[in-house]
């Protein structure tokens, strides 16, 4: 692969300053050089004999001596200890330890180096950093000096100012292992000394009068250096600008955008003056480039919301029709009205213009959230006394809406099946369409301390009848449905009745929310059967009221003719009762055989269990002083007589009640304080035996005639009557059904009082059951846009413009082949989108695909009363779909935008936009009544083309290709000289790679940026934006033949990941040490556009070696072993991973594999942490060595 060209590229070296120097030497030669030098000139005693040469004087000084530490060699011991090793493995038994003694020796002598150096700085009064990398130093290899010490006769303890002791370590001296140590350290504190050898100790103060005339000279001396060495360029320039007469380009200003918040302003025209003050402290005057409508409005809330695709078992991104959405949701602003929302700090950094999808993303590091969305049943229905319940809510669903949510999940269920193989039964099927409904829905209620998910709800579904049903059983009192209130439920408004609510279950195996966003409903019932219910009676009788927790008598306790038992309950006597049954449980009931038949014996009337019977009457029929005619009223038996066929009695009697004689529509409508009805009540009337009823009034008649006639009358035998019988009842109880149904094909009216459904959405609301629209019937809120941005406004004029600007990290696609999502602008009125159309003035983001300012004509009309979205603001809507995401991040939001350009631009050098002055503030001139400036956003500064070393290049490029590029070439000069910001052009045709070249194209260009913004990306994968590779595809095609096509792209990055244990020289910092390599280890894989633009970096191949000489050389890693390295391929239909470790075959170098590629660093390096020398060998990468969502690959 061709590694093009990049912009210091394009210039000969043969025209390049640095190509001829007639003085080369640097500053550092120049101190060494004298530092030599003074070593022949001599100073003499008062006997004119030679006493000492000037280096001595010198190397008082600091300076000096850092400069000796730097420039002194340090190889001779590296060649002796070769010769002596050599000698060593060819010599005798008794020369050995001469050999060794010599090699200890060397040793010693070059880590003496250290303490020699030391003790100089300290004699200097140094005390800077290679004082303490020096102590560093010999304090770490103090055990070995003493192990060595012993080995030979040279040097002892006291050569070291070593206290004198034995060395604890007893183990043999490994002579090579430790000269590797000695002299990895001795290299680092010397590059540390040339490191440090800077202007800072130049112009220290500490410096003896006599050393700061030499440098004062040695710096004099540079500037005639300088100008010696500038002949070549000052000759360039006389040629090409005087002979040939070619100037520098003309500079191009800067723009950015400002946001205006005015106290009153209502106009800002063009040009303008707007001053801009730098951290600097200098000014910079910018110029407003069109007239601008100043407006009052305010920014009060930003939301997203973001509909993600995901396809559980297949791979086919073209399969659409079996992907299932899961719908994300983020505040990014909520607060303080304001003119302007910065994101500096958000959370995350800069968030997607339009949501994101971070479901493989950690709960800590989310900044989106899963949406509630779901629907709201609400009716009078679902008021019910404490009490047993079960409630089932059947849907009806339309047939074509049933059919496609049935084709979906059938579609699911065979591409699991492929994956797993088998046969799908159609009992499978029903199974999975089951499931699929449990899993889909989290069933909640309106409890007494909030929403309460029921312990025990099903779904059913029948296909045949295309019907979901829910049964719900809430257990009393922690699930007792009451109704709704706003302050303890909230989300939604508008009912006074309890609630079931139907969320979309964000954490199902298979999201939900595509498959019941098709569901249609066609009709909706309510039915409720409750049970133990007699809390909620209100008994009276002709005497006044009863307890009925207590056993009470129900007619009183002389019932006669017309006696009543009321029964009153508005929470079961409602409107919508379909069912009603009593259960009386009577006590004190004759226990003989045959029941009443024999115990009211001595009575005039033939009694038996069926002889006491009541009229059921309801509220109005009671209080007639005529009788009520038979169909107007149920009579019932009070008795019931045992099935044993002995005719004993029940002890309860079971009374289904005729609904229809109860005028249930004169029933109060519960929770409507409208219409409150008649009251809620009915009557049990006695009526039989009408001439005795249970024989209270005749009993002492009775009783005294069959006493008397016993009396007179010995042998007679005459029936004593019992005492009648006061019906008793122990406890009553109620059993009734509530039942409602709802058709939402018929017009809807508001007035509806049966049910309501509201759909939730992520910031709001909307009852759509009875509502305003016209067959809104789905099951769930639709959300059919892929990505939305949503910004809340206030303070609005109608029919006024408004200019908003917003400042973005550009949006990145790979290729200018692509097409960017169309985006909608829409604004909110009555819960309803519309389309902005001609509201929309003007878009210069292209879309939000770059910074840029959007002006809109609001309506004549402003609506800010809605329910979906908070209300009290006028709400916008930005939103695409398609598959495409757009990828640009928002910085700022900002109302009054106006966009302004530099006026005259200092000529400035190439360099990236961070060197241009940071700005701090900005000030419009000549206004007063402008109360602050938001910015500068957007920033573009134009890297100057008057640089005279590309004016140079330029000319050469110019006279090869002028103009009409025939090669790759002269593309890639053309690229770079109209596209400064461009660091780096590769052009490929055809030929080069055949396979993946851009159908109908037969030119491929690869652009790598000069700079990037590090503060909102992984500068592992900086990028040309989007909107850039359009410019250069539109510039190119001037110049190229009608009869060519070409495409323009980013790169492809493969990444690189390290694999090995390390051991490092300071084990007690061993985890900071191991995040510092793994940072720079980053940084050196990373193709950083400033080292490439020098010539370094790795753009499609680097070598293992590389690599490991550079983790080796760090001077805080000890030793490396177990050394791997992954590249990581991550393509459409090739996705793998190359792993050095494996033998075959054997790999040195790793190559780009994926076309228009280039090598980077990956975000993690696996680098264990060893305390011993152990060797390990390479090891094959496994599972538990791959993070998901980075590296980890299943093929």
């Amino acid at each position: 692969m061709s590694k093009g060209i990049n912009q210091l590229g394009r210039v000969p070296q043969e025209l390049r300053r640095s190509y001829v120097l007639p003085d080369e030497r640097t500053f550092f030669d120049l101190i060494d050089f004298t530092l030599k030098y003074s070593e022949k000139v001599n100073f003499f005693d008062f006997s004119n004999t030679p006493n000492n040469s000037w280096r001595s004087f010198l190397m008082s000084d600091f300076l000096f001596i850092i400069a000796s530490i730097a420039g002194q060699d340090i190889s001779y011991y590296k060649v002796r200890h070769e010769a002596l090793k050599l000698q060593l493995e060819e010599s005798a038994k008794r020369k050995k330890e001469e050999l060794i003694s010599q090699q200890s020796a060397n040793l010693l002598a070059l880590a003496k180096n250290l303490f020699d150096w030391e003790e100089s700085l300290l004699a200097s009064g140094y005390k800077g950093v290679i004082l303490k990398e020096l102590k560093n130093a010999s304090s770490y290899l103090e055990t070995d000096i003493r192990k060595l010490i012993q080995l030979q006769s040279k040097f002892s303890e006291s050569s070291f100012n070593f206290y004198p002791g034995n060395s604890m370590d007893k183990s043999p001296a490994d002579l090579d292992e430790l000269f590797k140590l000695f002299y990895k350290n001795v290299m680092f504190v010397q590059e540390k000394a040339s490191q440090k050898f800077d202007l800072d100790q130049i112009e220290s103060n500490q410096h003896q009068p006599h050393i700061g005339l030499i440098i004062s000279f040695l710096k004099l001396f540079q500037e005639v250096q300088n100008q010696q060495n500038n002949l070549l360029e000052r000759h360039l320039d006389y040629y090409y600008q005087e002979i040939l007469g070619q100037m520098p380009a003309e500079p191009k200003p800067a723009t950015a955008y400002l946001g205006i918040e005015s106290l009153g302003l209502e106009f800002l025209p063009a040009n303008t003056q707007v001053e801009m003050k730098t951290e600097a402290k200098s000014s910079l005057t910018f110029n407003t480039l069109t007239d601008t409508p100043v407006s009052q409005a305010k920014i009060t809330e930003i939301w997203t919301v973001y509909q993600n695709t995901y396809s559980p078992f297949t791979d086919n991104v073209f399969d659409q029709e079996s992907e299932l959405n899961s719908i994300f949701d983020e505040c990014l602003y909520q607060g303080e009205p304001c003119s302007s929302v910065d994101f500096t700090n958000h959370k995350g950094g800069y968030p997607m213009v339009l949501g994101e999808d971070q479901e493989s993303l950690g709960k800590k590091e989310r900044t989106v959230f899963p949406s509630d969305i779901g629907l709201v049943i609400t009716s009078p229905v679902l008021i019910l006394a404490e009490g047993e319940h079960r409630i089932k809510i059947s849907i009806q669903l339309t047939s074509d809406s049933f059919i496609a949510i049935q084709n979906l999940l059938a579609s699911l269920l065979t591409q699991k099946r492929e994956s797993e193989s088998g046969d799908i039964s159609d009992l499978e099927k029903k199974s999975f369409f089951q499931a699929f409904f449990n899993k889909a829905l989290n069933v909640s209620v309106t409890g007494m301390k909030g929403w309460v998910n029921l312990s025990y709800s099903y779904f059913s579904v029948d296909i045949k009848t295309h019907k979901l049903e829910l049964f719900l059983e809430p257990e009393y009192p922690n699930e007792f449905l009451v109704p709704f209130d706003e302050k303890i439920h909230g989300g939604f408004s508008g009912t006074a009745w309890p609630c079931v609510r139907l969320l979309i279950n964000n954490f199902a195996s298979l999201p939900s929310y595509k498959p019941l966003k098709l569901l249609k409903i066609k009709e909706i019932e309510i039915e409720t059967q409750s049970a133990n219910s007699s809390v909620a009676i209100l008994a009276s009788n002709q005497l006044g009221k009863l307890d009925v927790s207590n056993p009470f008598q129900p007619f009183g306790p002389l019932p006669g003719f017309d006696s009543y038992f009321k029964i009153y309950s508005p929470l079961i006597l409602n409107r919508h009762l379909q069912n009603l049954q009593l259960n009386l449980y009577w006590t004190g009931l004759p226990k003989s055989r045959k029941g009443f038949e024999s115990y009211y014996k001595g009575y005039p009337e033939q009694i038996n269990n069926e002889s006491f019977q009541a009229d059921l009457l309801s509220f109005q029929k009671h209080f007639l002083n005529q009788d009520v005619d038979a169909k107007d009223k149920q009579t019932v038996s009070l008795f019931e007589t045992k099935k044993s066929g002995d005719g004993s009695l029940e002890a309860n009697k079971h009374i289904n009640v005729n609904i229809k004689l109860l005028e249930t529509s004169n029933f109060p409508v519960l929770g409507n304080p409208i219409y409150r009805g008649k009251e809620p009540a009915f009557f049990l009337k006695l009526k039989e035996p009408r001439s005795m009823i249970f024989g209270h009034q005749i009993y002492p008649e009775l009783f005294t005639r069959a006493s008397l006639r016993k009396g007179f009358f010995k042998k007679e035998t005459a029936i004593v009557p019992n005492l009648p019988y006061t019906p008793t009842l122990d406890h009553i109880d109620v059993l009734y059904s509530n039942w409602a149904k709802e058709n939402l094909s018929r017009s809807n009216s508001e007035d509806q009082d049966s049910i309501k459904l509201i759909h939730i959405y992520p910031f709001g609301y909307e009852e759509v059951y009875p509502g305003s629209k016209k067959g809104f019937e789905f099951l769930m809120p639709q959300i059919n846009r892929k990505g939305n941005l949503l910004i809340g406004l206030s303070g609005l004029t109608p029919n006024s413009v408004i200019s908003i600007g917003f400042d973005l990290v550009p949006a990145f696609f790979i290729h200018s082949v692509t097409k960017a999502p169309a985006i909608s602008w829409e604004f909110l009125e009555n819960n309803e989108w519309y389309p902005l159309d001609k509201l929309l003035l003007e878009d210069s983001t292209e879309s939000l695909i770059h910074p840029g300012i959007v002006r809109i004509r609001l309506p004549t009309k402003i609506y800010s009363q809605h329910s979906i979205l908070p209300s009290g603001k006028f709400w916008l809507r930005i939103s695409n779909s398609g598959r495409t995401e757009l990828n640009s991040r928002i910085k700022a939001v900002f109302i009054n935008a106006v966009k302004v350009r530099e006026q005259l631009p200092a000529i400035r050098s190439v360099k990236p936009q961070e060197s241009f002055p940071k700005i701090i503030s900005a000030d419009v001139l000549g206004y007063k009544n402008i109360k602050s400036v938001s910015g500068p956003y957007g920033l573009k500064v134009f890297t100057n083309q008057q640089n005279p070393i590309h004016a140079i290049g330029k000319t050469s490029e110019t006279l090869r290709h002028r103009n009409r590029p025939s090669i790759g070439w002269d593309i890639e000069r053309i690229i770079l000289e109209e596209f400064p910001e461009i660091g780096r052009a590769m052009v490929y045709g055809r030929s080069d790679f055949p396979n993946s070249i851009v159908s109908g194209s037969n030119i491929q260009v690869v652009v790598v940026p000069l700079s990037f913004d590090s503060s909102v990306a992984n500068y592992t994968l900086f990028r040309v934006p989007f909107g850039l590779l359009q410019d250069i595809k539109e510039y190119l095609k001037q110049f190229i033949s009608p009869y060519a096509s070409l495409e323009v792209c980013n790169p492809v990055f493969e990444k690189i990941k390290v694999r090995c244990t390390v051991k490092f020289i300071e084990f007690q910092m061993a985890g900071l040490l191991r995040d510092r390599l793994e940072k720079e280890l980053i940084e050196f894989l990373a193709p950083d556009p400033i080292s490439d633009a020098v010539g370094k970096g790795f753009m499609n191949s680097i070598s293992k070696s590389e690599i490991l000489n550079f983790i080796e050389s760090k001077p805080y890693v000890e030793s490396v072993s177990g050394f791997s390295v992954l590249q990581i391929i991550e393509s459409p239909g090739n996705n793998r991973i190359i792993d050095t470790a494996k033998n075959v075959p054997k790999i040195e170098v790793l190559r780009t594999i994926t076309p228009y590629a280039i090598l980077t660093s990956a975000e993690q390096h696996q680098i264990e942490i060893i305390q011993k020398d152990d060797w390990k060998d390479p090891r094959p990468v496994g599972i538990g060595d791959l993070t998901i969502d980075s590296d980890f690959i299943i093929k």
